[in-house]
């Protein structure tokens, strides 16, 4: 069975269209004048408004791409599409998948690669070029007055998190794009697939799941990729405040509040009031949050005992894990594995 991986290999019939202007273009191949007007007639059935040459697409991108029912659309990037400067009205989070490409944002060219999750405010003028046959990027378009409603609960967090990210959403700030570096994160992967697949499916309901896979994606990247940044601004304190974040949650099972004040050489009563200003929570919160969610994940995919996930997660014993655990998720450790049936397949996973 194909995976889903293999299927976004596969050149679409724009895609062929696109790759053989641009080998044309770059005398990579050699044609007539009648084959190059063939080459731009077929261009034009899927651009009907491009007059003259390829430079004629649309610049303005709108809402009218999406279906009545649609809240979310899912697109395989167009590799080998000639580049155009251009905006939207809608929210546009891009995934690089598979591959590199350049995306020019204000002026100021990224190179973004494998595992790159970008995404920049309304209306900012960008462009992408990707000429690779190797390249799989991932687009996910949001209606913007859709927003609120399908990512509420995460947009109402008042923590110094999510209205750093809520200011890069709204154009409220001097960082209008932003990119995560995740690697080689499978999780994130995996979801980017599935909400791929989902769309292409469109099983019932699929919008539902696509609002939940698009939350989840966004969760991942708050809580695992928030200090691995990249703005079209030069660093500042808020992002020095992620860094802190990111220091904690890399070291949370050896690392001490001292530690912390040395790494960074502030004083620990200041310290201590920016982290809880900061985030809304204790440097010892979050700690114990980042302890828990490491169990979660140890009791969903291992077999290991409560006392080995205790002591795994540098817990003073099993029952004093028993009662943080129960406090955290409203159930016991042992219960919270029984409902588990399912444990979260790996992106290769045949889909």
């Amino acid at each position: 069975m194909q995976t889903i991986e293999e299927k976004l290999m596969e050149f679409n019939p724009l895609e062929i269209v696109c790759r053989d202007m641009y080998r044309t273009k770059h005398g990579l191949d050699h044609c007539s004048q009648w084959e190059r007007r063939r080459q731009m007639e077929k261009f034009r059935e899927f651009f009907p408004d491009v007059s003259g040459g390829t430079d004629g697409v649309s610049h303005v991108l709108t809402e009218e791409m999406f279906h009545m029912e649609s809240n979310i659309v899912v697109i395989k990037h167009c590799r080998f599409l000639p580049p155009r400067l251009h905006t939207h009205s809608f929210f546009e989070l891009f995934y690089i998948a598979k591959g590199e490409c350049i995306h020019t944002c204000h002026s100021h060219d990224y190179r973004l690669k494998e595992g790159d999750f970008c995404f920049w405010e309304f209306n900012s003028p960008h462009e992408i070029r990707s000429y690779s046959d190797d390249f799989i990027g991932i687009n996910i378009l949001i209606r913007q007055n859709s927003f609120d409603s399908i990512f509420f609960e995460l947009l109402s967090e008042q923590s110094f998190l999510s209205n750093y990210f809520k200011s890069i959403l709204y154009g409220n700030t001097d960082h209008p794009m932003i990119i995560f570096r995740t690697g080689r994160d499978d999780l994130i992967r995996y979801y980017i697939y599935r909400i791929y697949d989902e769309f292409r499916e469109k099983e019932p309901y699929h919008q539902n799941m696509l609002s939940n896979y698009v939350n989840t994606v966004l969760i991942i990247l708050l809580r695992e990729h928030i200090g691995n940044v990249i703005t079209s601004q030069k660093p500042s304190c808020d992002q020095r405040l992620l860094g802190i974040l990111e220091y904690i949650q890399k070291n949370y099972n050896t690392v001490t509040f001292s530690d912390v004040c040395r790494h960074f050489n502030y004083s620990s009563s200041y310290l201590s009031r920016l982290i809880k200003k900061s985030f809304g929570l204790s440097f010892s919160q979050i700690v114990q949050h980042k302890r828990m969610e490491k169990a979660c994940w140890l009791l969903k995919e291992t077999d290991m005992t409560v006392s080995e996930i205790a002591a795994e997660i540098n817990c003073s014993d099993a029952s004093h894990f028993c009662r943080i655990f129960a406090k955290e998720y409203h159930m016991p450790p042992v219960k919270f594995r029984e409902m588990q049936t399912e444990p979260l397949p790996q992106s290769s996973k045949v889909i």
